[in-house]
């Protein structure tokens, strides 16, 4: 349970790391250019690479999950005062396929920052000073485009509301015993142990970030 916990405030600290960083950035880039649009397309400009791999996390399970797509779209825009860095059109379906299509940046998102991470740990003394950067670079990226839009959570949230249904009539005929014994069995409390010590390097990347763009907005006060 405690690793679990710490799992979550992790993520949840990469989160805020995430939202703070975009908004020193975009701040910073604002007060530079002078000009909106501009400033906007440089934020999207550099953020690219991780908007690309957050609707392609959507445009792929959307096919798994054999739902219609349509436009593929990494041309940023304003909607609701804010700014949408991409989009992909997806047919409605079902509420289960909708949520997991709607959270899939998040999942992939984790998977690769833990995979990424796990390699940097155990290689990063055979990798060169580009190759060690391109990593760290990479990790920035997924770790500050993972976390899921306005729309994406309302998807969310009805996942955690069908989850919490199934929960309750499993435990109305005793079988919320197993599913607890299945979730914090051995196996997943040593993933959950070495998943807590691999998204420190994520964290670490995003402190780092954080810490030259509070510096850069200093300067440009």
């Amino acid at each position: 349970m405690v690793y679990m916990f710490l799992f979550l405030f992790e993520l949840f600290a990469l989160y805020l790391l995430s939202r703070k960083i975009y908004k020193r950035l975009s701040s910073i880039l604002l007060r530079v250019t002078k000009n909106k649009k501009l400033a906007i397309y440089t934020f999207s400009l550099f953020f690219l690479p991780g908007t690309f791999v957050h609707e392609l996390s959507h445009f792929l399970t959307a096919l798994i999950l054999l739902v219609p797509v349509g436009k593929f779209d990494l041309k940023p825009r304003v909607e609701d005062k804010k700014v949408k860095l991409g989009s992909v059109s997806i047919a409605k379906a079902g509420v289960l396929r909708q949520a997991v299509i709607g959270i899939s940046p998040f999942i992939y998102g984790v998977v690769m920052l833990l995979s990424v991470a796990d390699y940097l740990i155990t290689y990063h003394f055979r990798l060169g000073w580009l190759v060690l950067i391109f990593i760290l670079f990479f990790i920035f990226q997924i770790a500050n485009s993972m976390f899921l839009s306005r729309s994406d959570l309302k998807a969310a949230i009805r996942l955690v509301l069908l989850i919490t249904g199934i929960y309750f009539i499993f435990s109305l005929v005793g079988l919320h015993i197993a599913i607890k014994e299945l979730v914090f069995s051995g196996r997943v409390t040593e993933l959950l142990k070495t998943s807590n010590i691999l998204l420190l390097v994520p964290i670490g990347v995003d402190v780092f970030a954080y810490i030259i763009v509070s510096f850069l907005a200093s300067r440009y006060n």
